[in-house]
């Protein structure tokens, strides 16, 4: 059978050397930004994850081509938004 559990954790290895190898590069060019590869849950961050259109969608928007994925993806960010200023509000 496939060996899954031995690929999760080569995919973690990877995300995580990226990481290594992004922080210090933003280190060396004096940036104070840093990458985590971790979830959001995995980082104790309580928010929800964003969704990415991917290379086609991308393609086909920047021809101003809309797309349904594209249209529902703008709704959501913007109730994401609207719940976020909700929560900040007093």
């Amino acid at each position: 059978m496939h060996d899954l559990p031995k690929a999760a954790k080569e995919i973690e290895f990877v995300r995580a050397y990226w990481a290594d190898l992004t922080n210090a590069a933003l280190r060396v060019a004096e940036h104070t930004a840093r990458v985590d590869h971790r979830s959001l849950a995995a980082q104790g961050i309580e928010r929800e994850p964003t969704t990415h259109r991917g290379p086609a969608i991308t393609a086909l928007e920047r021809r101003e081509i809309r797309t349904e994925v594209g249209w529902r993806l703008e709704a959501e960010a913007t109730q994401r938004l609207a719940r976020a200023a909700g929560a900040r509000s007093p």
